[in-house]
């Protein structure tokens, strides 16, 4: 318990408010001049990897309900790395996996799909197979 309310307060403030906080410094420094392009791909390149860690990590199958804390802390981990600016992590994965690589982008699409497909499956076995139709 002491554990899932710990990275959940990581999350929120250095995953959330941290971000959200150097984001609107950042446009109120581009609006004046004052922002790099550096900054501004690490900001982009952190919500973006930001929006698929909570989608990868969305999807709570009982089958997994045992490690559930565990994916927690690595949640968490992986979203300081990203987020603190002593790391520089989201401008290093963008370095590393984006820039310049259609292989790597088709690669992620895929590996997205698959987890996408992944949690359907997973949420229809939740629901017996049923599926509301309207």
């Amino acid at each position: 318990m002491l554990i899932c309310l710990v990275t959940f307060m990581l999350n929120l403030s250095v995953g959330l408010l941290y971000p959200i906080y150097s984001s609107l410094k950042l446009i109120s420094c581009k609006n004046e001049g004052k922002a790099s392009v550096t900054d501004v791909q690490r900001w982009v390149s952190y919500w973006i990897l930001y929006g698929v860690i909570l989608q990868v990590f969305c999807c709570k199958c009982e089958e997994y309900e045992y490690i559930q804390s565990f994916l927690d802390i690595v949640k968490c981990l992986i979203i300081l790395f990203l987020a603190l600016p002593q790391t520089n992590g989201s401008f290093i994965v963008y370095e590393k996996l984006f820039k310049n690589s259609e292989e790597t982008k088709e690669k992620l699409r895929s590996l997205v799909k698959g987890m996408i497909e992944k949690c359907c499956a997973c949420c229809k076995a939740k629901c017996g197979g049923k599926t509301e139709e309207k």
